[in-house]
């Protein structure tokens, strides 16, 4: 007789389907978010969720505070049409605290999906890879498309590696960030790592960290290069480590690659050396050169958009403008600064903590570096490498991005913050990391 089948398993499958479907982006991680909720309602453990939800609660209490926040932000707004526009994604930050305590996931679970997190990101960068290769070989020449006012046009190598790399729609930086965490969980847990196969050999472990680093070479964001360092220095210097020797062995690899992809980085570092130039140079900022000329770079961009912000914050320090005004009072800052170049943009401060100090003041920006803090701070006091380095990966992205503005940062960070507690949780201590 066949075994019958365990039914209460199919939320756990529903949870990995959505870090599957993370690195995908679009409708496919709404749909699998939706698909998670009605299954654990139905066949979820209602008996236990009290229990559970209380257990975790002073790590999920930050999450929930932080989407309390947003609603307050949303009540104080004008725009409240902008505000409401991002509610289907922040709303991830309830759902996942809310909805996880039905099910009993145990440390194995929360494995078993990461591992799924980075197989997913291993095929997409093969795919991207495969395209590359077929772009290059067959096509040889790089369009670089969807460009104003030039339209498509034909551009470098370098240039293609930059925008097209990626075979998915998700900005390189937001994707760099996932093959970042990819890293740490490997380089945290790489003695039980494992993918399709049972036991994954230690040099493929290797070649896969070393083929995720140097894919973040290739997509070229110049955030995830200073965040990568940084993570490869916490975990070097992180008390109690086994997996040092693994990254001693990746570092070299990486560092060779860099040296051979030279013009890689010289592509993306020079520029921005120039821009800072502009930026410190003498006289008006609404005079030079950045200011005046459509498409400037990307670090003038954000001098100007960090400049605005903080003349607003100064103009309104306590309660902010409401979540859902920040673009609008951004832009009309950006037009009294006359700064011609973006001020016709609806451009965000491109700094989560920004974002939050515009959009709730100092309540709003507090609240926001508990919800941050809380992962560095209970990874550090429980010596898990893991979840402290996760917290810094997050940090460190919301100071140069926006970074929970948009579905691709929101998600997993509300997703990977809910179920991580798992992993330093004595609550089920019979299970092994």
């Amino acid at each position: 007789m066949h075994e019958k089948f365990n039914f209460e398993k199919i939320p756990f499958i529903a949870l990995a389907l959505i870090f599957c479907m993370i690195p995908i982006g679009g409708r496919l991680v709404v749909l699998s978010i939706l698909l998670f909720v009605a299954v654990t309602l139905l066949f979820g453990n209602w008996n236990k969720w009290k229990v559970r939800f209380r257990e975790f609660l002073p790590d999920n209490i930050p999450i929930l505070l932080f989407f309390l926040i947003y609603l307050l932000g949303l009540l104080i707004s004008d725009n409240t049409e902008n505000a409401l526009s991002q509610i289907e994604h922040k709303s991830s930050l309830v759902i996942f605290p809310l909805v996880l305590p039905f099910l009993n996931i145990q440390k194995k679970h929360v494995h078993e999906c990461f591992k799924i997190f980075v197989l997913s990101c291993f095929l997409i960068l093969i795919i991207s890879f495969l395209n590359f290769l077929y772009t290059t070989v067959v096509i040889g020449e790089y369009c670089i498309l969807g460009e104003k006012p030039e339209g498509n046009r034909i551009g470098t190598v370098y240039e293609y590696l930059s925008k097209h790399f990626i075979v998915v729609e998700i900005h390189r930086s937001y994707f760099s960030i996932y093959l970042i965490l990819c890293l740490a969980y490997i380089c945290c847990y790489f003695e039980n790592f494992n993918l399709a196969i049972k036991k994954t050999p230690k040099w493929l472990a290797i070649i896969i960290a070393f083929f995720f680093s140097l894919s973040i070479v290739f997509i070229q964001a110049k955030m995830a290069w200073i965040i990568l360092v940084a993570t490869g220095l916490v975990l070097l210097s992180w008390k109690g480590t086994g997996y040092r020797r693994y990254l001693l062995a990746i570092i070299p690899l990486l560092i060779v690659s860099s040296i051979a992809l030279k013009n890689v980085v010289k592509d993306r570092f020079e520029p921005m050396l120039h821009q800072i130039e502009n930026v410190l140079s003498n006289g008006d900022d609404s005079e030079k050169k950045f200011a005046k000329e459509l498409r400037p770079g990307s670090t003038e961009t954000r001098y100007m958009l960090y400049k605005s912000s903080f003349q607003l914050i100064k103009k309104k320090p306590w309660l902010g403008y409401g979540m859902g005004d920040v673009k609008d009072v951004l832009r009309a800052q950006n037009e009294q600064n006359r700064f011609k170049s973006i001020a016709h943009l609806n451009y965000g401060p491109h700094s989560q903590f920004l974002y939050s100090w515009l959009g709730f003041g100092v309540v709003g920006v507090l609240i926001f570096c508990v919800f941050i803090l809380s992962p560095i701070w209970r990874g550090f006091k429980r010596s898990n490498g893991f979840v402290f380095v996760v917290g810094c990966i997050f940090g460190l992205a919301c100071v140069a991005e926006s970074f929970l503005s948009r579905q691709e940062g929101i998600v997993p960070t509300a997703l990977i913050l809910s179920v991580i507690p798992t992993l330093i949780s004595n609550f089920q201590s019979t299970v092994v990391d």
